[in-house]
């Protein structure tokens, strides 16, 4: 759905904010989108490939934009919240499953450009408070995965290990 952010941010509107989007990956698609983006004439939108240090993407950023047309439950979202960042995200898979819409980020109602429009306009009317959604994303997606998933599903396992021949099913 990277196409219909950048059509979003063709609007007069998100040109003429002070407002910065970042694109990181490599894949089929990149040639097609920076392609796009340059037909558009977006000033505002940056390309960056592929970053081995994920963690330092949130020192420079105050959010995530994920206008997905389908989708799992994407591991950027979490690793936005674990870093304290809000996330705009469309209404897909596991999306709203760990976002809360107006307290840890915007959900656009649909993949569609007025949909994420109508989010990302609901998120810039917060600015001023995407601090405090980020910390409130932090908190809640804290809530949700536990700080060391690999104990807990070990942890887990063992437990269903330890029940032994009353999980066997009847031949």
């Amino acid at each position: 759905g990277q196409d219909i952010l950048l059509r979003v941010l063709a609007r007069e509107k998100w040109r003429q904010r002070p407002l910065s989007v970042t694109f990181y990956g490599e894949g089929a698609n990149r040639e097609g989108l920076t392609g796009f983006a340059d037909y558009l004439q977006l000033k505002s939108v940056s390309f960056v490939g592929h970053v081995h240090d994920v963690a330092r993407i949130w020192d420079d950023h105050h959010g995530l934009v994920l206008p997905s047309r389908c989708e799992g439950l994407p591991i950027t979202v979490i690793e936005a919240m674990l870093s304290g960042r809000f996330a705009i995200v469309t209404n897909v898979a596991g999306n709203a499953e760990v976002v809360q819409d107006g307290l840890t980020g915007f959900i656009a109602a649909a993949a569609t450009e007025d949909a994420l429009d109508e989010a990302m306009e609901r998120a810039w009317a917060l600015r001023n408070q995407w601090s405090a959604l980020g910390a409130a994303a932090s908190t809640h997606i804290r809530t949700l995965v536990p700080s060391d998933p690999a104990a807990t599903m070990a942890s887990l396992l063992h437990g269903l290990a330890d029940r032994g021949p009353e999980l066997q099913h009847p031949r």
